[in-house]
């Protein structure tokens, strides 16, 4: 057994549970907010909302993104999930989802997501994420990388423009 399937193995059993747990972040999907290296801070317990992060199992292992949206089909959980600065979204089933992201740590600073002007940025994001996929879905944006460059750089400047106005 590989340590990536252990680990996902142990955090399957800790879902629902109390437990805390931190994993280094791997990629470029949540960047500028989550980095390559940033230790992400989980809860293992709660329900996800609109504009939070969480962890789940996706089809290459483990995943942090953003819930963009929920549906009900069949009785049937669904959340819609996307990378900050990533242009593509993934449905999940709620079964998948291991836990809540709460924080990062991010060079021996801790930014946790559960104030208020956390969750409302995070929604803020979230919303913007649904809007551009909206956008993309209408217009035909495939023969102008110009637009999608602008579509897709507002939310790394606005974050990036958070940290640093959080660092003072």
């Amino acid at each position: 057994m590989e340590d990536k399937d252990l680990r996902s193995g142990v955090l399957e059993l800790w879902r629902d549970s109390d437990r805390i747990s931190k994993i280094k972040a791997t990629g470029i999907s949540m960047e500028p907010l989550i980095k390559e290296g940033d230790e992400v801070i989980i809860k293992h317990s709660g329900v996800p909302e609109f504009g939070d992060i969480i962890l789940y199992n996706g089809s290459d292992g483990l995943v942090v993104h953003r819930i963009i949206g929920k549906r009900i089909d069949k009785g049937k959980t669904y959340f819609l999930e996307k990378g900050d600065s990533s242009p593509v979204s993934n449905s999940i089933p709620k079964e998948k989802v291991l836990g809540i992201a709460i924080g990062v740590n991010k060079d021996s600073r801790i930014i946790y997501f559960d104030s208020r002007l956390s969750k409302l940025i995070g929604k803020a994001m979230a919303l913007y994420s649904l809007l551009s996929l909206k956008i993309l879905s209408i217009y035909n944006f495939k023969n102008k990388p110009r637009y999608l460059s602008a579509l897709f750089s507002f939310p790394r400047r606005f974050l990036t423009w958070v940290l640093r106005v959080s660092k003072g």
